[in-house]
């Protein structure tokens, strides 16, 4: 007992300690299931690893993957469960990966630490869509033009990989005053929900090619380039009507709008597509210079997607 006594009162700086050498989050997650004092002690997601995440959407050839991230001491955590072939990412905010299922039209919410999700309304339940029918192969969508009022049937996986360019939220979803926004459809409208929603509310404002929440504001960007900013308590207060939003002044955007991570002890370096080849590279913020990796850092890795960053 007094074997047991001591190590549940090992001192919280050894055990951090400790964490500094743990490159895998399941490590880091076996470490606090020593004891039940340990698993107090330790915080959910380590302290000093609280910086941005990158997903690496790829697979390996010739290596483990986990292997390759552990001989290079890459502070990593493995998701076997996710399937990144029937999963488009349209969002990550607050630790939460917002994707698309592609063979459902399921949009779901997956933090990738706790492997909880949650499920937002789906794509047959945004404005532009009037009826869904799995059956009908090759029209199971009956969509309307919501400029031109025009009916006509789209394809399901097709529409399910095209509807939502992006999604944002608001808050972390157990927050009462949690709000998703969505860009949608050909003309880049915007829709809105809320926790429990069933379905998507058309905000009757278009063209938009990027969103962002930040302090209780809605910022977007237009095709135009303009910047624009909303109030989210009227957007919560007049769903379904064409709030006013203030243009922006100081910002003629050149691309789209990201979120920053907060600013951390590390070097200026953000992840970024190289070229068609489907190369990634690291872009220095202070220099800003690219320096292609792949090779290298992370041999045997095919690169798929664009670069997503998380923040636990």
């Amino acid at each position: 007992m007094a074997e047991i006594d001591r190590w549940s009162n090992f001192h919280p700086d050894l055990l951090n300690q400790i964490t500094e050498h743990l490159y895998s989050y399941d490590d880091y997650i076996r470490l606090r299931l020593v004891c039940k004092e340990w698993n107090s002690k330790l915080s959910r997601i380590p302290n000093h690893k609280r910086i941005p995440w990158l997903l690496l959407p790829g697979t390996t050839h010739d290596y483990s993957l986990s292997h390759i991230l552990e001989r290079e001491k890459i502070y990593h955590v493995m998701s076997p469960d996710f399937d990144i072939d029937d999963n488009l990412i349209r969002g990550s905010c607050y630790g939460w990966l917002i994707t698309v299922v592609i063979s459902e039209g399921a949009i779901r919410m997956w933090n990738p630490f706790t492997k909880f999700h949650i499920d937002l309304p789906p794509i047959s339940t945004f404005p532009d869509i009037l009826a869904y029918n799995p059956d009908r192969q090759g029209h199971e969508y009956i969509c309307v033009d919501l400029r031109s009022d025009d009916i006509y049937t789209f394809e399901g996986i097709l529409l399910h990989k095209n509807q939502v360019w992006k999604i944002v939220i608001s808050s972390p979803p157990d927050n009462d005053d949690f709000m998703a926004v969505a860009i949608y459809g050909e003309y880049g409208n915007l829709a809105v929900c809320k926790l429990n929603d069933k379905r998507w509310t058309h905000i009757p404002i278009e063209d938009f090619q990027d969103v962002i929440f930040l302090e209780e504001k809605l910022y977007a960007v237009d095709l135009e380039t303009h910047l624009y900013e909303f109030d989210k308590k009227v957007i919560m207060h007049e769903l379904g009507k064409k709030p006013r939003p203030q243009l922006v002044p100081l910002l003629s955007a050149t691309g789209g709008i990201c979120e920053a991570p907060p600013p951390v002890n590390m070097d200026c370096y953000c992840a970024c597509s190289m070229n068609s080849l489907q190369d990634m590279g690291i872009f220095n913020l202070e220099n800003l210079k690219a320096k292609k990796i792949g090779k290298k850092i992370l041999p045997g890795v095919k690169w798929l997607r664009s670069p997503t960053w998380l923040l636990p």
